[in-house]
């Protein structure tokens, strides 16, 4: 099938169905989704977010595409002799504004000095002192000549202006277009969220899931619960079994297999590993590289604080219920949904029916559950103070290092134009990474929470990086020059093209690890974990889009 036909085959069998294959699937015949012929509701099989991003995506090329069409009147102009008469030394700028028609001529109350006016630093502005000539210092400054024709700027400025209210109208429309687009994602993958409520002022000893399931089927008959999890405020005690787990898993993938994981063992082999660090570079090399010593005692310390954690009693902070009918989630919402001063009350006057108090006296704060694989639960019950304080901190991380940045682009735009862009690419391309690693120190309670504070960190980068640093370091007065902000703009462009697509296409980590590590793997599980593929990060996906 031709790319056309392919690319026609998406529109005519938009309505197709496809059912995405579970990880490991390996007795049904799969296929890869294709780039082309998938339609384009069927995307958000990979999730919700994935589906509306590509559903933004679309929208947004559709809409710059049309508001380039209206600006085609303004790119003729700029590139006809009509406003510049000479030849750019890039022909890919031609239909920009650079303006090459300059000239010198007095100005009355110019300054070259005046750093409010722009002219420290460029060569736009001189001072002609000869006394014998001009009894007082005569200012010169560069003017555009550009469009001193009468009738053509309104004409631009109309132009600008249409393309600005078509953009402004089509965000708001995009806005609307983006909810219906949620909707028929929604109808079209039937999860575990489409069934279930959470409940986030549970009573402290509500912890019997049975006790919600009689209460549930009591005050809605007819009603059936399928599942009912009570989630309690033991958050050190996840993150210690997690850890736990984490270094067993470690242990696991560097001994050989079938090698016996109790404790003793471990600690025979810890001991001779410990015995042959007899250099004093390889016990500096443990801080950084933990062995097997270093794991046994954080592991050891672990099952210690594990076993104390296990003995306290906690409070119950939070209620999962799942129902067998969706029509039943949609029926507890639609009673049991009430404002946020009824509850912080406790008034039963926001409800229909008293029968609706748990026990006969609490007023239940309802809303629908996020999907199962979005709760973070070891920062389920953190507070807010704790949140807060940690926001603070990675937000001054990311600061310094957006002014960090800022001064590396600044230096290579002193040096070089193209060694700016493919500066700011870089780090465009890089920051996501140590993003994440900041994000991670913050205790959000779900994925969706996490992946809003990674998008504004990434999305404030790219931003000032992008776009507001260029803008500073270049004068003013030299924005049209040939050597100005316009073609700064289009190296910056240009390293984004070359530099983005060229690291997701090759993937060059990706054959790193399959075509190098996997085969020297020692257990079949390590060889698996080399083919799990790049993570995605829609945050990041969304301020590659953005920062257009």
């Amino acid at each position: 099938m031709s790319f056309w036909r392919r690319f026609l085959y998406s529109f005519k069998n938009y309505e197709e169905a496809f059912e995405r294959a579970q990880p490991g699937e390996k007795y049904l015949p799969t296929k890869l989704y294709d780039p082309i012929t998938t339609p384009h509701m069927q995307l958000g099989d990979f999730g919700l977010g994935f589906g509306l991003y590509f559903s933004t995506l679309r929208a947004i090329v559709y809409i710059t595409f049309v508001a380039g069409v209206i600006s085609v009147f303004n790119l003729y102009f700029f590139a006809s002799d009509r406003y510049r008469n000479e030849e750019l030394n890039t022909p890919l700028l031609y239909g920009s504004a650079i303006c090459t028609r300059n000239e010198f001529v007095p100005c009355v109350d110019c300054d070259c000095d005046d750093f409010l006016q722009a002219w420290p630093g460029t060569d736009r502005c001189t001072v002609i002192d000869k006394p014998d000539i001009f009894p007082q210092p005569l200012v010169l400054t560069m003017k555009n000549r550009c469009l001193e024709r009468d009738g053509v700027i309104w004409k631009l400025g109309m132009v600008n202006l249409g393309s600005m209210l078509f953009m402004l109208v089509s965000i708001l429309l995009l806005g609307i277009y983006i909810e219906d687009q949620a909707v028929k994602f929604d109808e079209d993958e039937q999860t575990a969220q489409d069934y279930s409520i959470v409940i986030s002022n549970p009573p402290a000893k509500a912890n019997d899931p049975n006790q919600w399931k009689k209460y549930f089927e009591k005050a809605f008959p007819n009603i059936r619960v399928a599942a009912v999890t009570c989630a309690v405020n033991n958050d050190l005690l996840i993150r210690a079994l997690v850890e736990r787990r984490e270094i067993l898993r470690t242990m696991e993938l560097r001994l050989k297999p079938g090698t016996a994981m109790d404790i003793d063992n471990l600690a025979l082999m810890a001991a001779k590993e410990a015995r042959a660090r007899y250099r004093f570079i390889s016990r500096i090399g443990a801080w950084f590289f933990p062995g097997l010593p270093e794991m046994l005692s954080k592991l050891v310390a672990l099952n210690t604080r594990i076993k104390g954690l296990a003995q306290l009693s906690y409070p119950c902070t939070n209620v999962f219920v799942t129902f067998e009918d969706e029509s039943d989630q949609r029926r507890v919402l639609q009673y049991l949904s009430i404002g946020s001063l009824y509850i912080f009350a406790n008034s039963a006057r926001g409800l229909k029916d008293r029968k609706y108090l748990f026990n006969d006296r609490l007023v239940l704060d309802v809303k629908e559950s996020v999907e199962p694989n979005s709760v973070r639960w070891q920062n389920l019950n953190t507070t807010m103070s704790e949140r807060f304080d940690k926001m603070i901190l990675t937000n001054i991380i990311t600061f310094f290092i957006i002014i960090a940045a800022g001064v590396i682009v600044t230096l290579a735009d002193a040096a070089s134009t193209i060694g700016a862009a493919f500066s700011i690419a870089g780090f465009n391309l890089a920051f996501p990474q140590v993003a994440k690693a900041i994000t991670d120190m913050e205790a959000h309670p779900t994925e969706s929470q996490l992946q809003t504070s990674l998008y504004f960190k990434i999305a404030a980068f790219r931003w000032v990086n992008t776009a507001i640093v260029i803008t500073v370091i270049t004068p003013f007065t030299k924005t049209l020059d040939e050597d100005g902000l316009i073609p700064q703009i289009y190296a910056i462009f240009f390293a984004e093209i070359v530099t983005t697509n060229v690291i997701q296409l090759t993937d060059i980590w990706g054959h790193i690890q399959r075509h190098v590590i996997a085969p020297r793997a020692k257990t079949q599980d390590t060889m698996n974990l080399q083919f799990q593929g790049q993570a995605v990060e829609l945050a990041e996906r969304y301020t590659n889009m953005t920062k257009i």
